[in-house]
């Protein structure tokens, strides 16, 4: 029994998914910056949605907010378009960015959210570029207090975190293993007080 049927029903859809054996789902955001795909992976809430639509918003073509679908054949991320679903506290953050968002306010069963489809979006695949595991730090407003930093993970360490990103445990096999040995070189931990950091970062690897 459950109070949010809707909510129990997604889950279910999101958990228990089977892909297609060449697929490595990835549960995270990502925006196209010179003709590559550019991952943003995070456990729900870090504000990868947020960051997300910051980077539509500069000029970087939207790929997706939640779901990334990555061909392993091809090593490509996949076009998987899907509106970004934004929760209403980041409407006022991305103001501060200068960021005016669009969209239709939706409530259902006690879940806000504003969703909109950005203006550039991807709709062919791409190479992969970087896959980034983000985490948000509070700034307080206060930008000498500002901090930023870009590392590159130790490949055991990442190989354990995109097993964990997967969208569905059952997604959990042999191959995919595999898959995520070959694209442990491509990991970095990304903090991030300034969303500004991130798009400058994208600009100068173009």
């Amino acid at each position: 029994m459950t109070d949010t049927p809707v909510q129990a029903v997604t889950n279910i859809l999101f958990e228990e998914s089977d892909y297609a054996t060449n697929i490595f789902p990835l549960h995270g955001g990502a925006v196209e910056a010179g003709g590559k795909a550019y991952l943003f992976l995070a456990p729900t809430g870090q504000g990868k949605t947020t960051l997300t639509a910051y980077l539509a918003a500069q000029g970087f073509s939207y790929i997706n907010d939640d779901s990334i679908i990555i061909d392993m054949n091809t090593d490509s991320v996949l076009p998987n378009l899907s509106p970004v679903c934004l929760r209403p506290g980041s409407i006022p953050v991305l103001k501060q960015y200068g960021c005016t968002i669009s969209g239709t306010e939706i409530n259902i069963e006690d879940i806000e959210r504003i969703v909109y489809m950005p203006d550039n979006t991807v709709h062919t695949a791409l190479p992969i570029g970087n896959i980034y595991f983000i985490e948000r730090i509070q700034n307080d407003n206060d930008c000498n207090r500002n901090y930023n930093a870009c590392r590159h993970i130790d490949k055991s360490e990442a190989i354990q975190l995109l097993m964990s990103s997967l969208c569905s445990p059952d997604a959990v096999d042999i191959s995919r293993m595999k898959y995520a040995i070959h694209s442990a070189e491509h990991c970095f931990r990304l903090i991030y007080s300034d969303m500004r950091y991130i798009a400058d970062l994208l600009n100068n690897i173009m």
